[in-house]
Order: C-alpha cells, then structure tokens, then sequence
C-alpha cells in the first residue's frame, strides 16, 4: 500500500510514535527473514490441518495463519493452552 502511494513506511511508522525512546528502538530488532520465515510454516501447518480435516468432511468457512472457523469442532488434539494448539 505504501509504494502504490509512493509513501515511505519507516518514516509513517516514526511520526506516529509518541517519544524519542520509542523512534530510537525501532526497527532495530527486526528480522525480515525470521518472519518470513514464521509466516510460511504457519502457512504449511495450517495447509496440513486444513487438509486434514477436509479430508473429514469438514467445512472451513474461514482460516488465516491462526485460526479456523469450521462447521464442526476441531479435534481435542488440536486445541489446549500450549504453543501451537488453537484456542477456543
């Protein structure tokens, strides 16, 4: 959105930051490569469940890198309060 309107980003990002500290610490920890790469897994995991369970019978009306919404429950294993689980 920003190159369709020949906007630069960092620059948008720094004028709506409140302090001095904030604009210092930006950008600074930022690994455009690990999220990348985050991004994709999530997108894998998410290809495998999602064809798991349409290999069930289920309808997913909606899904993104994390979450689903389905016409039926998902299974027991999928779901908990540990990393990488949905939650309801």
């Amino acid at each position: 959105m920003c190159e369709k309107f020949n906007v630069d980003y960092k620059k948008a990002i720094l004028n709506n930051l409140n302090n001095k500290e904030e604009k210092e610490n930006t950008f600074n920890d930022v690994s455009i490569g690990i999220a990348s790469a985050v991004t994709s897994y999530a997108g894998i995991h998410m290809n495998k469940i999602k064809l798991d369970l349409f290999n069930k019978g289920v309808v997913i009306y909606y899904s993104d890198t994390d979450s689903l919404v389905t016409d039926k429950p998902l299974d027991n294993d999928l779901v908990g309060t540990s990393l990488g689980l949905f939650k309801l």
